[in-house]
C-alpha cells in the first residue's frame, strides 16, 4: 500500500552508502526510495548564513544561486563566474582559476594566488593530493581524515604538517573531491548555496519547497543529510 506523504512534516534523511536510505517522518521510522523525496522537493534554498563556534559567517548569491561573497569575521571574500564556473576571487588573497576537461569533467588544474602559478595534482579518487609550484616542484601534500585535510609543507624532502594561513597549501580552497573549502568554518561549499561540514560529517540545514503545495499547506521541509563513509 502507497503510504500518502503529509506537507507538514520534518524528515531526517540518513544516506548511508552500504544500506538502502532510511528516512524518519513524523516520529516513525520507514524506508523510502530517495528519488521519492526528490520528486517531491524543489531544489534547496541557497544558505544564507552559518553560525560555527559562535562566529557568524553570511553568503549572497545571484539569480542562478552562484555564490558571489562570503563575509566573516575578518573580512569578505568577492566570486566571480563564467557560465557555471569559478574563475576568480578577491579579498584577502586574489586567486584566479583554470580548468581541464578531465574525462568529461570540468576540474580545477591550475591556479594563480597572488601573482603566483600553481598546479594541482588529484589522486584516483579525485582528491587533490598535491600542489606543484611554478617549477614542478612539490610544495605540498594533503592528507584527508574522512573528508578533513591535513596539509603538509615539502621541506628538503620530507612534508611536514603545516598550519600556517599564509601557506599556499592553506590558501588554495580546492581540496577533497575538487570541492571549495571554506578554511574560516571548515565547511566544504559545494554549490547552489549547499554547505558540507567535513569535521562533523553533515549537511548543514537547508529549506526545501514542496512542489506544487496548495497555499493552505505549510511548505516547507527541513532536512539534514548524514553521509556515513
Amino acid at each position: 500500500m502507497k503510504r500518502r506523504l503529509l506537507i507538514t512534516f520534518f524528515i531526517l534523511m540518513i544516506v548511508n552508502i552500504c544500506n538502502k536510505p532510511t528516512v524518519v517522518v513524523a516520529g516513525q521510522e520507514d524506508e523510502i526510495d530517495i528519488q521519492q523525496i526528490l520528486g517531491l522537493i524543489e531544489e534547496p534554498e541557497p544558505i544564507e548564513e552559518i553560525l560555527k563556534d559562535n562566529v557568524k559567517f553570511k553568503y549572497c548569491y545571484d539569480e542562478s544561486k552562484h555564490r558571489t561573497k562570503k563575509v566573516f569575521l575578518e573580512g569578505e571574500v568577492s566570486y566571480l563566474y563564467e557560465g557555471n564556473l569559478l574563475v576568480s576571487e578577491s579579498g584577502e588573497n586574489d586567486i584566479q582559476y583554470f580548468y581541464s576537461n578531465v574525462n568529461g569533467d570540468m576540474l580545477c588544474t591550475e591556479l594563480i594566488i597572488n601573482g603566483g602559478r600553481y598546479t594541482l595534482l588529484y589522486n584516483e579518487i579525485g582528491n587533490v593530493e598535491y600542489i606543484c609550484d611554478e617549477n614542478n616542484l612539490l610544495i605540498c601534500k594533503y592528507e584527508y581524515v574522512g573528508a578533513s585535510p591535513k596539509v603538509y609543507e615539502n621541506v628538503d624532502g620530507e612534508f611536514v604538517l603545516n598550519v600556517r594561513e599564509d601557506f599556499i597549501g592553506n590558501i588554495n580552497p580546492i581540496r577533497y573531491q575538487a570541492w571549495y573549502y571554506d578554511r574560516e568554518s571548515k565547511h566544504y561549499y559545494m554549490g547552489k548555496g549547499i554547505y558540507y561540514d567535513a569535521e562533523n560529517n553533515l549537511y548543514v540545514n537547508n529549506q526545501y519547497k514542496v512542489k506544487n503545495a496548495r497555499s493552505s499547506e505549510p511548505a516547507i521541509i527541513r532536512t539534514i543529510v548524514q553521509a556515513y563513509s
